[in-house]
Order: C-alpha cells, then structure tokens, then sequence
C-alpha cells in the first residue's frame, strides 16, 4: 500500500466520523429524551374515622310491629397511625423556553403504605394502602449553575401541581373483627383528588432528587350500616425520591 492510498483512506475516514457527528447534532432528539422513571420512600399519616350509632328499638304492642331507629348523636372516634411505604412514578417533561426556567411535568404513579392500628380493644396489623393515579406538576427552577470545573450541571427548583387517583384500602381479619364488620362487604376502593409540592435539583441532566408532600383530600368511607360509620383518609405522605431523566 503506497503513501498515497493510505491518504486518501485517512482522509475519507476522517470525513465519514465528521459526518457521522454531524448527523447526529443535527438530528431531533428523540421525545424520549423528556421520559424519566423513579421512585420514593414515603411516610406519613393516616386517619380513621369511626361513628358507632346507639340504635334503639321501639315496640308497638297495639300495632303489632317493632322498628329499630339509629340516634343522630352517635360515639365517634378519630384514630391516627404512622404509615410508611414506597412509591413508583413514571413521566413526561417539558420546558416553555430553552433556558428551562419554567415547565411542567405529566405522571403516573404508584404508591403504597402499610399502617398499624389501636382500635378500640388492641393492636391489629396486616394493613395496606395503595394509591394510583395521574398528575400534573409546574416546575420553576429559581437555580442554575455547575461546580467541579463546569463538568457537573445543576438545576435546582419547586414543584407543586394536582392529581387525581384511586384509592384502595385493606385492613386485616382481625382488624376488621375489632372494628365490629368481620364478614361484611365492605368499600375497599374510592375515588381521590391529591395536592402536591416539594423541591427538586437535577444533576447533570439526568439524576434528579426530590423532597416533597402528597395531600388526600377525600375520605374513603370504608363501611357504612345503620349502627357504624367507618372512614378512612391519608392525612399526607412526606416522601424523598430519586428520578432518572432519559
């Protein structure tokens, strides 16, 4: 192979790796570039809420009936639990301008908590909470810089937005025998409006953390009869998380 071959193979090599990267400038990225995956530990507060009727019974004797009525004024108690679970969400994500100030985010999620119970004669376990839905966030990153040289991005912000999900409930055999609604059906699943918020700083266009709160609006009423009310709501979840940006 003469000098002058192998010129001209450095030369057409070096044209098509110049190509090559120029095509690959000049392509569109791709929409899953705005995909990211993550999850999340949660924990947080659950509510139930129990009104036992006092029922009475009234007999008419002349008549020949008996009608049992449940008084207004009924015995009600508010139980609180800790809960503690994960979460799993999966998105969307765009910015209004290039600088990637202001945007917004689409998701689904998730989310599942185990909590413990005292009510009203003992501890009762078994218990889980699964929440499942769609949301949307604005984003505002109100920073935007790097460190170690310029090599690591940074971009830090707030996130707040709603959500709308289903909201599944089941407690324990022996939790529902204490609660008095052993072998009876029961409403394990309702419809939930959530509020969201926290802040989050993304790493090199690919590593975000996040902090933030999950508001429930809606209680879940779990069992209803003449002679008790049973209620349910999560309070709120305070979660950390870790998202990976494609």
């Amino acid at each position: 192979m003469n000098l002058k071959t192998l010129l001209k193979m450095m030369v057409g090599t070096s044209l098509l790796v110049h190509a090559l990267g120029a095509y690959e400038q000049s392509a569109a990225p791709s929409w899953t570039k705005n995909l990211y995956m993550g999850f999340n530990y949660q924990t947080g507060s659950i509510n139930l809420l129990t009104n036992i009727h006092q029922v009475q019974q009234i007999i008419d004797y002349q008549n020949g009936y008996i009608r049992t009525i449940s008084s207004v004024n009924g015995i009600k108690k508010l139980t609180n639990m800790g809960a503690n679970g994960i979460g799993l969400v999966m998105g969307y994500k765009h910015f209004f301008h290039t600088d990637k100030v202001l945007g917004l985010r689409y998701f689904a999620f998730l989310d599942w908590q185990g909590y413990g119970m005292r009510y009203p004669k003992g501890y009762y376990g078994g218990n889980n909470m699964i929440t499942y839905g769609v949301g949307v966030d604005a984003i505002w990153n109100f920073f935007q810089g790097s460190f170690y040289q310029d090599d690591i991005s940074v971009d830090i912000g707030m996130f707040g937005g709603i959500a709308i999900a289903g909201n599944s409930w089941y407690i324990g055999d022996k939790g529902r025998e204490l609660l008095g609604i052993a072998n009876r059906e029961v409403n394990n699943t309702s419809f939930q409006f959530l509020f969201n918020f926290g802040m989050r700083a993304l790493f090199v266009d690919e590593h975000e953390f996040e902090i933030g709160f999950k508001f429930p609006t809606i209680n879940n009423k779990y069992y209803t009869s003449d002679t008790i009310n049973v209620q349910m709501r999560r309070v709120f979840a305070f979660y950390v998380g870790y998202n990976y940006h494609f």
